[in-house]
This record gives structure tokens, C-alpha cells and sequence, in this order.
């Protein structure tokens, strides 16, 4: 049944991925979210820009790559080195 923004997977899902899915929850009901494609896309492409960044791409060079503003481009890089730092902090604490 399709309510608003919600699937029931039994009616959408072939038969095995149901089982493959039950399996990973150990059989528990739940509730499962799936990012959006657009979300997905988007987070492919940040990565991307982080990689170039990485690579020595400028900031104006990956913009004209991507065909997205420079600004944006440095947005998605500040964003990505928040998460680093974040992640290698936590690594740090759980090394202590």
C-alpha cells in the first residue's frame, strides 16, 4: 500500500531481497530510509570535488570541470574537511 511518502516493501520488493534484507535485521520489523537519488548523486559528486581538490585541482578549475560555482566548490570542500576532522577525532578517542 502506497501511503503518501511511504512503500510497503512486500508490494514493491521482489521476494529475495526481502529475505537478503530480513536476514541483515535478523528478522526484526523496521523502518528503512533510502536516500533520494538526487541525494545520492550529490553525494558522488562531493566526493569527486574533494578528490580533485586533493589531486591540486584549484577551486575555479573544478567549478569550470563541474560546471558549478566556485563558491559552491569551496562549500563542498569545508563541508568535507568538518567531516575529516570530525572522523579523526573520534578515531583519536577511541585510540586512547
Amino acid at each position: 500500500m502506497v501511503n503518501g511518502r511511504h512503500l510497503n516493501a512486500v508490494e514493491i520488493l521482489p521476494e529475495d531481497l526481502l529475505l537478503q534484507i530480513s536476514e541483515l535485521v535478523d528478522g526484526r520489523a523496521l523502518t528503512l530510509w533510502l536516500p533520494s537519488r538526487e541525494t545520492i548523486n550529490r553525494q558522488k559528486r562531493n566526493d569527486y570535488v574533494a578528490t580533485l581538490a586533493e589531486q591540486g585541482f584549484t577551486a575555479a578549475a573544478i567549478a569550470d570541470r563541474l560546471f558549478i560555482s566556485d563558491r559552491q566548490v569551496r562549500r563542498i570542500l569545508k563541508k568535507h574537511r568538518a567531516a575529516s576532522y570530525s572522523s579523526r577525532s573520534e578515531t583519536e578517542e577511541n585510540c586512547r
